[in-house]
């Protein structure tokens, strides 16, 4: 149990120097006790008190031969393999929190994770683990929506690489938009591809690719109106927490997102699967503004009472100090 898991040796090769999960669960919450000492950062994605190691995800990067008496370990994506997910996406999940989740759900002392759907997986696989779910934590500033008093109109889709193939979905809504609408402008990775007649479209703004620290510097000067949020059906995506309902709200957009996923009830404008439907919808709420700057509000109030940083401390309080 305390020995490392079969993904230290290959994971260093596959990630990066930070890690969103280990940010938006422990370290924007906690950084106090980082600072204090209290916790030590032994790898992006493990932390450890004197009693207690916190692995999120996996342990890649870990040195040879730590560990702690205690065990907490958390996941926030269905960690099977997605034959809807990229290529690429799909043999790191296979390498590293695939084979993380099935080496520490069933030995650690403590599982958590991040959407009740991933909860219901993990009994459904290890009947014994009693996983508790955690909500993130942005430390950033949601916008004032001010802006949806000026000009122009900003959509965006902040997808990673993993929902490359949702994007794909909402290709004709995008292009009917910009036809629809001399002042609509939309935003997404170069880490995406688009069609030719889009990839160079004056309206269409790519940005370069980021790691976490150098997107969350610039998120937050960022305001948009619409957020696009395609999920084709699919594990992977029914698990999704409401982690990017707080990051619309960071950004102050509302969110269309598709109608099968259920957190974001009474907060997203739900848009039925398939491309005509975002396009007819998109291009439908592109003229309202009243109904736009209203959702944007009713999310950012629910995200305010969601997005508190005690909510989390208090559980890792538990696990990292013991009395």
């Amino acid at each position: 149990m305390r020995r490392l898991s079969p993904v230290v040796q290959i994971g260093p090769y596959l990630v990066g120097k930070s890690s969103p999960t280990a940010s938006l669960y422990f370290e924007n919450a906690c950084q106090n006790w980082l600072a204090e000492g209290r916790v030590e950062k032994i790898a992006p994605t493990v932390f450890a008190s004197e009693y207690t190691q916190l692995i999120f995800r996996h342990d890649a990067g870990v040195p040879a031969g730590f560990s702690r008496p205690v065990t907490a370990y958390f996941m926030d994506d269905y960690w099977w393999p997605d034959r809807n997910l990229p290529w690429q996406y799909q043999q790191k999940s296979k390498l590293l929190e695939h084979r993380a989740a099935r080496y520490f759900m069933p030995r650690a002392d403590w599982v958590g994770v991040s959407s009740n759907v991933l909860q219901e997986y993990s009994k459904q696989e290890y009947p014994d683990v009693k996983a508790e779910i955690l909500n993130p934590f942005w430390s950033e500033p949601m916008a004032d929506l001010g802006h949806f008093g000026e000009q122009g109109l900003e959509i965006c889709f902040l997808g990673a690489r993993s929902h490359a193939r949702d994007l794909e979905m909402v290709i004709p809504a995008i292009r009917a938009v910009l036809k629809q609408e001399p002042t609509a402008r939309f935003t997404l990775s170069n880490t995406h591809r688009l069609p030719e007649d889009l990839t160079g479209h004056a309206r269409v703004r790519w940005l370069p690719q980021m790691g976490w620290q150098q997107y969350r510097k610039w998120i937050v000067k960022q305001k948009f109106h619409i957020a696009l949020y395609p999920l084709q059906n699919g594990p992977f995506n029914a698990a999704q927490s409401n982690n990017k309902l707080i990051e619309h709200a960071v950004v102050g957009a509302t969110c269309l997102c598709s109608s099968h996923w259920k957190n974001g009830v009474g907060r997203v404008i739900p848009v039925s699967d398939g491309p005509e439907s975002w396009a007819e919808k998109l291009c439908e709420v592109a003229k309202n503004r009243g109904l736009l700057q209203r959702l944007a509000k009713a999310n950012k109030a629910v995200v305010l009472r969601e997005n508190q940083p005690d909510l989390q401390r208090q559980v890792w309080e538990k696990l990292l100090f013991p009395k």
